[in-house]
């Protein structure tokens, strides 16, 4: 299967992160050994930060964590997103000073979106209230659940770092599932 959507290194490189503190070298190699079988030898010789590599090889990196910690898929997942979001914290935060309340934080995130990823699909936010956000990628182009859990984790997560508010993620649309766009809203 062709790859269309893309994510940059930065995500990629903390998955395997992740993999290595929970289980340890053994894990990260087994995981890269992994990689070089399903993706190709080059697939993370030389893993850049800012260099695009498949959506898919995330979710490949997502669905290994979740067999190596043998615990809910989802929860990895939340796991996942929340350690990505506390990583790259230091690397967004003067991006994201002037973002006081969450509404201000979620406008800003179809802009990322299209920074961070490539390929997938575009996102738009609708605002229904004064307390609630919700963010939707059209139509993607290779949905994972490992993408749409872990995103809504990275959101919350980064959104308390940056304005100090607590909210409340949750999935209204996934078309991992069978729904036609990717839909999260989030509330405060």
């Amino acid at each position: 299967m062709p790859h269309f959507a893309e994510i940059k290194g930065t995500t990629i490189k903390t998955r395997l992160e992740f993999i290595e503190e929970r289980f340890g070298p053994n894990g990260r190699d087994e995981a890269t050994e992994s990689v070089r079988r399903e993706f190709g030898a080059e697939a993370i010789e030389v893993l850049l930060p800012m260099s695009w590599y498949p959506l898919a090889l995330d979710d490949f990196l997502c669905r290994f964590a979740v067999r190596k910690y043998q615990r809910p898929e989802e929860q990895v997942y939340r796991d996942l997103g929340v350690y990505s979001a506390q990583k790259h914290f230091k690397y967004f935060q003067s991006l994201m000073a002037g973002r006081k309340d969450p509404m201000s934080f979620l406008e800003l995130m179809p802009r990322f979106h299209n920074t961070y990823d490539r390929g997938l699909g575009e996102m738009d936010i609708d605002k229904p209230s004064e307390k609630e956000g919700v963010l939707r990628i059209k139509a993607p182009t290779e949905p994972y659940r490992s993408h749409c859990a872990t995103t809504v984790a990275y959101l919350v997560e980064t959104c308390l770092r940056v304005t100090g508010t607590s909210i409340r993620g949750d999935e209204t649309a996934c078309k991992a599932r069978g729904d036609a766009d990717c839909r999260w809203r989030f509330r405060w």
